[in-house]
């Protein structure tokens, strides 16, 4: 019986498992290259759709702390105060609810064509069973149409029940429409 089991446990921590899920917008989406903070200038609707049904992405849970914000913004204001600064502010009833301003080299980077926000770092539980460390990865574009793209991945890895090896990776997309007509604060 102990060779039974040293040999199931064996197969489970060579074999692991690896899990990946990809959400992309449709093939055919055409991207303009985003070359300074001021090509993103403009308002954006906050709430995006993606191609994952259950994945209902806010624009400002990205680029503001939950905490900073008492209730969901309408609306996401781009702006460029200086050529390495962008600026994003909440807005609510066209009121600004909250402001933060991303400095190129800290906060973000241009590559690409794409605006990449800093990852985070983190703990993973692994779904409550394991641990883990997990990353995130968020960049912003811009479609030839001038609505913003998200495009957020998000890796795991760990052990599970503290013996599987686990290694998970997500990528989604989601579109933030830009707004014909911004309002404006008072």
């Amino acid at each position: 019986m102990f060779r039974f089991t040293c040999l199931v446990c064996s197969a489970l921590v060579l074999a692991g498992c690896v899990g990946s899920r990809s959400d992309r917008l449709p093939p055919d989406t055409r991207f303009r290259a985003i070359t300074a903070t001021a090509d993103l200038r403009g308002d954006f609707s906050n709430q995006g759709t993606s191609a994952n049904r259950e994945w209902h992405p806010l624009l400002s849970d990205v680029l503001f702390l939950p905490a900073t914000l008492q209730e969901p913004p309408s609306a996401i204001r781009f702006s460029s105060p200086a050529p390495a600064v962008l600026r994003c502010e909440a807005l609510v009833d066209a009121r600004v609810v909250a402001r933060r301003d991303f400095v190129e080299g800290r906060d973000f980077r241009l590559a690409d064509g794409r605006l990449r926000l800093a990852g985070t770092l983190g703990e993973s539980g692994i779904m409550e069973g394991g641990v883990g460390v997990s990353t995130e990865i968020n960049r912003l574009g811009l479609t030839e149409q001038g609505d913003i793209v998200l495009t957020c991945t998000s890796s795991g890895a760990g052990l599970m029940l503290l013996v599987v090896p686990l290694a998970i990776t997500a990528v989604e997309e989601a579109r933030f429409e830009r707004l014909p007509n911004p309002p404006r604060s008072p």
